[in-house]
């Protein structure tokens, strides 16, 4: 309060309603603004949905929900028989929002104390959801001993490993140019085309 007059402040509202539906006045009340952008489009003839969030804002469950429906109505337009979210990285409502209904879940994780932390709080979510998982070891190679301890704890799980991708330098080649890192080769590339043609791709084609 100041001067007897309520005031927002911007930069720790985050929109949840909480204080319309506590106003017993009905004084407060909820304007729509725009805290993103969403597009879709084809790149190498493959169709896609994505989105962007505006510095700052916190919506970005919201944001993935939205590309995903996008991307649901594209699917449908192209008679696509699948379609494949790229999840938002962490364990956030971000990543909630790209699991949400999936028929199958791949989880990416690296060979590392924080790396299981999130790996198990992700299959504890996946489960909630009842989403089969499975797993990709990502630089196993700068670990393997943590490497090892993964794949054991997974084996206890019964949980998956699909693919195993080692370190390799021409990721950040490909990074700072921009390109995926299939096109530029090298050990990771293969390894990501061998887990791309013997798991991903027959999934998407069930």
């Amino acid at each position: 309060m100041e001067n007897d007059l309520a005031h927002i402040n911007s930069l720790t509202c985050e929109g949840c309603k909480a204080c319309v539906f506590a106003c017993p006045h009905d004084a407060i009340t909820m304007e729509a603004m725009q805290s993103g952008w969403l597009r879709d489009g084809s790149a190498i003839g493959i169709p896609f949905a994505d989105g962007e969030l505006f510095p700052g804002e916190e919506t970005s469950g919201k944001l993935v929900t939205e590309v995903r429906k996008l991307a649901d109505g594209k699917a449908l337009k192209e008679a696509a028989a699948s379609v494949l979210v790229d999840g938002a990285p962490g364990i956030g409502c971000s990543a909630i929002a790209s699991i949400t209904g999936a028929r199958a879940l791949i989880i990416v994780t690296e060979p590392s104390k924080s790396g299981w932390h999130d790996l198990e709080r992700m299959m504890e979510t996946a489960k909630h959801f009842n989403v089969h998982y499975s797993v990709i070891i990502n630089k196993y190679d700068i670990s393997e001993a943590y490497t090892q301890f993964v794949k054991e704890n997974l084996k206890r799980r019964n949980a998956d490993i699909i693919g195993l991708i080692p370190f390799d330098e021409r990721v950040v080649e490909a990074t700072r140019k921009g390109v995926p890192v299939v096109q530029i080769g090298g050990a990771a590339s293969e390894a990501i085309t061998r887990i791309w043609d013997t798991t991903i791709r027959p999934l998407l084609l069930e």
